[in-house]
């Protein structure tokens, strides 16, 4: 399965999309002309993201975040083509290309066209085909995708909830279910689910928590702080309520959601904080007490080992 789009697509050490879009298309264009000579330019671009000097060719990267045609802005790209011609002379192109992660309608096609009529279009039909041709190359760009199996979701919703709760879940899935995905903030992977549009938020959560072939990390007392994770379901970039259902909130087939955790701690006065706070506490690193950094960053190697054991057990049941 190849989504060029995030959280499928990533790449460490960078959040911005737009750059990670550019270094993929940077890569898979190397692979293709075999050549190293693909030249990523740096800022000010004018319109032109890479450049294949053999061939005088010029490319402009354009990405949604869905991978939709949704998000695609013509005038953008006029505005980049029209910068670009600026430097035409200096820089010796005779070819422009789009590269975009998303395939264009039959409209957008044809007002691309009407606006610029000698520009190329890759589009995601393009790269989609060369990612599966190059893949051991470029897998790095693209997380791993997990299964939560039907058979571990139920047995965990009847180990979860009351017998006649559970029933009626299982009830719920039996009749309607779909695919969602599920990536959670403390790890790379992603997860996939089959859940059904009668859970509430609350159910899922619950589900996900204790779904896990290996657990996550209780609460622990770390020198003079007691530190866990609070749980919440994210989408659409917001934090749903609890008794929410998700066909409330209009989850539906093959659509992310987050599984957010955050660190929370306690300190020695019992008041309660959580990592949003560090950087506004001050503590003596020469003394021998410990800081909630020191706690916190602690407690994120037990998340991450979780983590590791987690998938390992699920790529092994994936692929068994």
């Amino acid at each position: 399965m190849i989504k060029l789009y995030p959280p499928f697509l990533y790449q460490d050490g960078t959040n911005d999309f737009d750059e990670v879009w550019e270094n993929l298309c940077q890569q898979i264009l190397k692979l293709e002309l075999k050549t190293d000579n693909v030249i990523k330019r740096k800022p000010p671009e004018s319109g032109v993201d890479l450049y294949f000097p053999d061939n005088k060719t010029a490319y402009q990267c354009k990405s949604t975040i869905f991978g939709t045609g949704n998000g695609h802005n013509l005038t953008i790209i006029i505005d980049s083509f029209k910068q670009a011609l600026k430097i035409k002379d200096s820089l010796g192109w005779e070819k422009y290309v789009l590269c975009i992660n998303y395939d264009l309608t039959g409209q957008q096609e044809e007002n691309l066209k009407k606006a610029i009529p000698e520009i190329g279009v890759l589009s995601n039909s393009y790269w989609t085909d060369k990612v599966r041709k190059y893949f051991n190359m470029v897998k790095d760009y693209f997380r791993i995708v997990l299964a939560l199996k039907n058979d571990r979701i139920s047995h965990t919703i009847s180990n979860t909830f009351t017998p006649k709760y559970s029933e009626k879940l299982i009830n719920y899935l039996d009749q309607q279910k779909h695919k969602i995905y599920v990536w959670c903030n403390s790890n790379k992977s992603l997860y996939d689910i089959y859940i059904s549009p009668e859970f509430t938020v609350e159910d899922l959560l619950n589900i996900l928590i204790n779904a896990w072939p290996y657990p996550l990390p209780e609460p622990n007392e770390i020198g003079q702080y007691k530190v866990g994770l609070s749980y919440s379901i994210v989408y659409n970039d917001m934090r749903q309520p609890f008794n929410k259902k998700l066909k409330e909130i209009e989850i539906k087939e093959n659509d992310i959601i987050t599984f957010w955790t955050k660190i929370t701690y306690a300190d020695n006065e019992g008041k309660k904080r959580s990592g949003n706070y560090i950087e506004m506490m001050t503590i003596n690193k020469t003394t021998s007490i410990m800081s909630p950094e020191e706690a916190i960053e602690k407690y994120e190697k037990e998340i991450e080992e979780s983590f590791k054991k987690i998938d390992e057990i699920l790529e092994n049941e994936n692929n068994n």
